[in-house]
């Protein structure tokens, strides 16, 4: 299927930073997009080729793809230890290690390896991994300084006194912090007009001038492991949903091949199925996680996960059925589903499908508040949901017929 890889990086990178937020109170949202802005003009001024640029911004943009699964072990306080033999959280460690091993699914142009394990390595060997300056990689030296002078400064904002600031910090710095070449590079070319492209109102528009957009065809396994990237990255941010879109995701394979459908219908579903909840890592971990019953705000709150997600794809283009499949799974038939109140005739029969996997995995799994459900009382729940207006009761009855023949003790299809 065609796809700009770029974009969708772009949008991605939209949910991570909310995560990042979450996690570390970052003070605004486009942390990736100012990384990447920053990597790239780096990029160029040393002379790097388009190619090359074009992975930079790639990895410059997926820098913290693991964030969410730090939280993760952060809640089992999981610790490790470094290579000065200090304990410290992941998120140096697993973070950066996790980081890697998801980036070895995304489709990069020239062979990129252990930019994002080495991103927060310090140029005199004080890092985690102990790595110096000669030893880390390129981009990783490149990237470190751009995510951590947006961390430390912040560029949403600029004047020239913000700039001044920056170079004294990186005169201090280089060559102990940062690698010096890249500092210098910073110090001589990077004004104040260059910085005042990254504050919100106008870092997409710049991000796409400095990284154009590239629409490529790709197979079907090269999209199905980009998707899987997302899909952990999704599952991670609460644990009691670890597994709903991984699972959702093989069911909705399964449920392609019960129907025949060709392969790149097949690889757009599982793409939407993949993606339906990336909203989720716009919501609340906190109300996600909620044991008791949520408040009528908290429910509002959690239902916004949908619009999420319709926000964040519409930033993608030649994915208009794929948005359709993953924003509108929780619509209804009867118009009383949300965000949009899509009537039966709005919702074609992917949407429908996906609709009716969603609820299927969701009635599977064990929550923190109920145990899964077995198949046959996840279709009576179905049927009654059909009874009511909500979804396609033949679509019901394929998914009883099609997954009826799996072994009961298990939700999950390997």
């Amino acid at each position: 299927m065609k796809l700009c890889v770029n974009q969708m990086l772009y949008a991605i990178s939209y949910a991570l930073d909310c995560v990042e937020r979450e996690v570390f109170g970052t003070a605004t949202i486009n942390h990736s997009k100012r990384v990447s802005c920053i990597a790239t003009f780096i990029g160029k001024k040393i002379g790097l080729s388009n190619f090359q640029v074009l992975d930079l911004t790639t990895c410059a943009l997926l820098h913290d793809n693991a964030l969410t699964e730090y939280l993760n072990d952060e809640k089992n306080k999981t610790t490790q230890q470094d290579t000065h033999g200090n304990y410290s959280s992941n998120l140096f460690i697993s973070h950066c290690i996790k980081g890697e091993e998801n980036m070895n699914s995304v489709p990069t142009y020239e062979a990129v390896t252990n930019v994002v394990k080495y991103h927060h390595e310090h140029a005199d060997g004080t890092g985690t991994f102990g790595l110096t300056e000669d030893e880390i990689p390129l981009y990783s030296k490149i990237i470190h300084l751009a995510d951590q002078l947006d961390v430390l400064f912040n560029f949403n904002t600029i004047d020239e006194a913000k700039l001044e600031d920056v170079c004294t910090h990186l005169e201090k710095t280089k060559g102990s912090i940062y690698a010096t070449t890249i500092a210098d590079v910073f110090i001589k070319h990077v004004d104040v007009a260059f910085l005042a492209h990254l504050s919100a109102d106008s870092i997409d528009e710049f991000l796409q001038v400095l990284m154009p957009e590239v629409v490529k065809e790709y197979n079907m396994d090269t999209i199905i492991n980009l998707v899987d990237v997302f899909v952990r990255i999704i599952d991670y941010k609460s644990e009691f949903t670890q597994a709903h879109t991984t699972q959702l995701t093989q069911k909705a394979l399964y449920m392609c091949n019960y129907y025949g459908y060709d392969e790149n219908t097949t690889t757009r579903f599982y793409m939407a199925a993949g993606l339906h909840d990336i909203g989720k890592l716009v919501v609340d971990t906190k109300i996600l996680e909620k044991p008791d019953k949520l408040t009528d705000q908290e429910f509002e709150h959690i239902k916004t996960h949908a619009d999420y997600t319709y926000q964040i794809l519409s930033k993608i283009n030649h994915i208009e059925d794929i948005l359709q499949w993953a924003s509108f799974h929780h619509e209804k038939l009867n118009g009383k589903g949300y965000p949009f109140g899509k009537s039966a005739e709005q919702l074609d029969d992917k949407c429908r499908l996906m609709a009716c996997l969603d609820i299927y995995q969701a009635l599977r799994e064990q929550r923190s508040y109920k145990v899964g459900f077995s198949h046959e009382k996840a279709i009576e729940i179905l049927r009654k949901m059909v009874a009511d207006g909500f979804i396609d009761a033949t679509i019901v009855d394929d998914l009883n017929t099609a997954f009826g023949a799996l072994p009961q003790d298990t939700v999950q299809i390997t």
